[in-house]
Formats: C-alpha cells, structure tokens, sequence
C-alpha cells in the first residue's frame, strides 16, 4: 500500500489507476478476491491475469481482436506450436455476462487450485470457443510455495476439495448468493460496495 501511495498518486489523480484494498479476511480466499474484481468492471470485458504473471503491452489490442468475434473466452497461453504454458493457466478473459451468467468463481472454493478450470468448464458448457493467447502475449513467473497464505497449506488436498465442490455447480456457481460482495476502500479516501450478485452495479459510499 505505501508503495501506491509513494509511486501512483498522479495517476490515481489524473484517473489513470483505482486503487482498492480489501481488508477483511484473514486468509487469501482466491475466488471471492477474484469475483470482488470483476464486480468493479465497467467494461463488456472481464480480464484476469494472476498475479504471477506479466503482458504485453499488444494485450488490450489483442482483446479487441479476439473478442471482435461472438462466443468465445480467452485463456492461457500457448506458442504457435499449441504447446500451452501451463504457469498462463489461470490467465482468463471473457464477456462480463458471460462471467455473471456462470456464477463467476465459484466461492464455495477456498484457497488455491481448481478454480479457475471449474470456471473454464462452465464456460465451454454455456457454448462458447475457448482460445488461447499468443506466447508472446502473457508469461508466467517462477516461484516457490503458493500456500504460504491460506488456512490450509496443503495444495494437493486444496485441489481435491475444490474439485469435489465444482460437482456441486457444474453450470451455475453461487447460485442464490450475494457472490463477489465486498466493502473496499478506494484510492485511500472513499468506501465502495460492491458485488456480482444482486447489485450488479456499485454504490459510492464517501466517508468524511
């Protein structure tokens, strides 16, 4: 956060860059951080690139094209050879009602693993292309232990679970759930409410 404040404060005043924190839970619950993401779009289109990745500065114009096109989502990437980088895997784009209307990230999901194939599988059975990105486009970066910040450290076991609770929803997530709901704070001085779920639209909550 100091960072931020130290680097980014004439883009956040020119508008260029949000910056919004969320500080409630205690362990990092992926799917919910990601749905509270894709609640702030504004945009037809919903792109998450994970944190232990980097793009291309051709990425927007990449989008542009590929979404130009109807029924389709975007993920990970692969050379012209179709070899996929695997470390892109979670690297997922695709229309905003599309996004709403498979439920997201299933929330039911805590900690790291399956999440984002559970949301490429409800995807594909809403009927849309799956596609990938150019090597050149989207690349992984190396690290160690993923687990160091959830509640349970075991990746494998998290894997397991995860992928039993995606049989629960195999079209639809959060179904009857406020999903993607959260209070952020937004560029240090204002408190927004936001969610995927019922609101389908933020409110602007000013604190004095």
């Amino acid at each position: 956060m100091s960072w931020v404040k130290e680097t980014q404060e004439e883009n956040i005043r020119s508008g260029v860059l949000n910056y919004y924190r969320y500080s409630v839970e205690s362990n990092f619950h992926v799917a919910h951080a990601k749905n509270i993401a894709a609640s702030l779009c504004r945009h037809e289109i919903v792109c998450n690139i994970d944190a232990d990745c980097f793009i291309d500065e051709r990425m927007v114009e990449n989008l542009k094209s590929i979404f130009s096109a109807p029924r389709r989502f975007m993920s990970r990437a692969e050379d012209r050879s179709g070899a996929i980088d695997f470390s892109t895997w979670g690297c997922i784009a695709c229309r905003k009602e599309d996004f709403i209307a498979v439920g997201g990230y299933n929330e039911m999901m805590i900690g790291y693993g399956h999440d984002d194939v559970d949301l490429k599988n409800r995807l594909l059975k809403l009927g849309l292309e799956m596609a990938g990105w150019e090597s050149s486009l989207v690349k992984g970066i190396r690290h160690g232990d993923r687990c160091v910040f959830y509640e349970e450290k075991d990746a494998l076991k998290t894997m397991e679970n995860n992928t039993r609770i995606a049989k629960l929803s195999p079209f639809v997530a959060n179904e009857r759930k406020d999903w993607g709901k959260a209070v952020l704070m937004r560029n240090f001085t204002d408190r927004i409410a936001t969610s995927c779920g019922r609101q389908h639209k933020s409110i602007l909550l000013t604190l004095y």
